[in-house]
């Protein structure tokens, strides 16, 4: 009987410890940012484009292309290299940073504590942050984190996409990427972000079994290989 209760009790714990969470984003143009995670730690990302998710596994982000007749796969770093080395080592060099460098900004940002708030029935720090909008950098944005830790792995989740997301767009925006990469690491050491000005804010939590299959990749990253060659095929004549 002892032995039964024992077993009881741990699976009571065991459920209550481990479940799959969903969290969802509402940015400022009313779409949303949706991170799925298993309790296993690999998170599904769905994006504001239909047939565009990620997928952290391991570590790394895979970049899944459902819109086409067949699923597309690739590895983040794989395309990193490729573009490095259509584009220029710029891009390469900006994606081991994201990976590598320090959290710190080259220029620090001013963050002032400014109490509480309540966003989605979570309680956070509120902070007015000035220096993280590179445009108008006098301008103090509101910065709602909270160190819940039920929180804690949507906070890890969404920092690696954001950067993920800088590190794509660096061919764009140029060098810029990587201080912006450093301002949103330097942000999040506050915690796990419940509201970042108008740009996105936490719209619910819901913890329950998610589908196995939206964890697992649609199918074999490409190789860098073939991925050279379609950047290569794509690229504008000269």
């Amino acid at each position: 009987m002892i032995r039964a209760a024992v077993f009881a009790v741990t699976m009571l714990f065991s459920s209550t410890a481990l479940a799959d969470q969903t969290v969802v984003y509402k940015g400022q143009d009313g779409k949303n940012l949706t991170l799925e995670i298993a309790d296993s730690g690999i998170v599904h990302i769905t994006g504001p484009v239909p047939g565009q998710t990620g997928l952290v596994q391991d570590g790394e982000l895979f970049l899944i292309d459902t819109a086409q007749e067949k699923p597309r796969v690739t590895r983040l770093t794989d395309v990193a290299a490729v573009f490095g080395e259509v584009i220029g080592p710029m891009f390469g060099a900006l994606f081991d940073a994201a990976a590598k460098a320090d959290p710190k900004p080259a220029q620090p940002l001013v963050i002032e504590a400014a109490g509480t708030t309540t966003v989605a029935g979570f309680t956070g720090d509120a902070y007015r942050i000035k220096g993280i909008d590179k445009m108008n950098p006098d301008t103090a944005i509101e910065w709602v984190a909270t160190r819940d830790p039920a929180l804690a792995p949507a906070g890890k989740a969404m920092l690696q996409f954001m950067e993920a997301t800088m590190v794509m767009a660096a061919p764009m925006i140029g060098e810029v990427a990587a201080s912006m990469i450093g301002d949103m690491r330097q942000a999040f050491t506050l915690g796990t972000p419940l509201k970042a000005g108008t740009r996105f804010e936490l719209a619910s939590v819901k913890d329950g079994a998610i589908d196995p299959a939206r964890f697992r990749l649609p199918a074999e990253p490409m190789s860098r290989a073939d991925l050279l060659k379609d950047v290569k095929a794509s690229a504008p004549a000269k």
